[in-house]
């Protein structure tokens, strides 16, 4: 279907009049409709990177030629657009599940380092509110979202910015940080009514996640005050809070699990955890101490990351440590007054 794609998704040039799948997801009155438009979607998107992979932003004006892959790349900026814009008017919750689903899709086939940055800066934005939604289903999909965004194995500055990332590692992450296979992101199939913990969500903190953040308060602006205190990014804030630290656990599971799915992806970003390691124990602790045995797989997955990502931590230290011995007089560690 590659060869198709001009006639199935928009680029630059499109208008309101311009016939795609995603402009179904738009202006479609019918909500089934919608996220039939947004399953295609998915459907087209899903196992897309080697042909995706080719895209990229032209570093400096195009006169009278246009690469294949800058038209491939104008082509996914304006679809990550119009699913920006979707997000931001869409109203009926299923078809914001199914929205978030195919994001995620569409993130693990975008190559984020060789287009222009903004892309998840504007999505983001949106997504950021939605992980305190009142609606769990609305909940776990932006958690998703979230996780796979900081899986990429290519993670540009932009993205770290976003989330807190304070030094990016120089080993792929991806499918090493995320235990769940890409075909569960991939389920598009609407289980809201057979969640029979759905009862329980009364009980948690509603946040209208529907209500556009202060722009102000931009994800990526979040960073040391001046004062010198490290602060937590907002999504290990979050992440902590549904696991039992510093608020009330979530009575729903499906979002303990994706807490901790979002953990082990930030375990292969060690600056993100390194000063909050107590908390994370605790969230440890509490997840073995659930009584569900997939809380505790997740958990143990997540112990076994992060006890990775802290022996390559002090490895580095050591050898670090190693170099410096080596301008240091004896008498330092051994002065004569002892």
């Amino acid at each position: 279907m590659f060869g198709y794609w001009h006639a199935l998704f928009p680029d630059e040039t499109r208008t309101s009049s311009t016939v795609s799948l995603l402009n179904c997801v738009l202006r479609d009155p019918s909500p089934k409709c919608r996220i039939a438009a947004i399953q295609a979607t998915s459907f087209l998107l899903y196992k897309s990177k080697p042909f995706l992979i080719q895209a990229e932003s032209s570093k400096k004006p195009l006169v009278s030629f246009t690469p294949f892959s800058v038209t491939l790349g104008n082509m996914v900026i304006e679809m990550y657009d119009m699913l920006t814009q979707a997000l931001t008017v869409e109203s009926d919750l299923s078809v914001l599940t199914q929205l978030l689903k195919g994001l995620t899709v569409f993130i693990q086939a975008t190559p984020f380092h060789r287009l222009r940055s903004g892309i998840a800066t504007r999505f983001v934005r949106i997504v950021r509110p939605l992980v305190r939604h009142r609606d769990a289903t609305i909940k776990v999909a932006a958690l998703m979202v979230m996780g796979f965004l900081i899986s990429v194995p290519d993670l540009t500055e932009e993205i770290a910015g976003l989330v807190g990332i304070k030094r990016l590692a120089h080993t792929p992450t991806g499918n090493v940080a995320r235990s769940k296979p890409v075909s569960k992101a991939f389920d598009l199939e609407l289980n809201q009514e057979e969640n029979e913990e759905e009862e329980a969500m009364e009980s948690e903190p509603e946040v209208d996640g529907e209500c556009e953040e202060d722009p102000k308060h931009e994800p990526s602006e979040r960073s040391d005050n001046a004062a010198g205190v490290n602060s937590m990014s907002w999504l290990l804030q979050v992440t902590l809070e549904n696991l039992g630290v510093n608020g009330v656990a979530s009575s729903v599971m499906p979002v303990r699990m994706e807490c901790l799915q979002v953990l082990c992806a930030m375990a292969s970003h060690y600056s993100l955890l390194a000063d909050h390691l107590p908390m994370t124990a605790q969230a440890l602790v509490n997840a073995f101490s659930d009584p569900l045995p997939e809380i505790k797989l997740y958990a143990g997955r997540l112990l076994d990351l992060l006890g990775h990502a802290i022996h390559t931590e002090l490895l580095l230290q050591g050898a670090s440590k190693k170099v410096g011995l080596k301008a240091t007089k004896v008498d330092d560690y051994f002065p004569s007054n002892r």
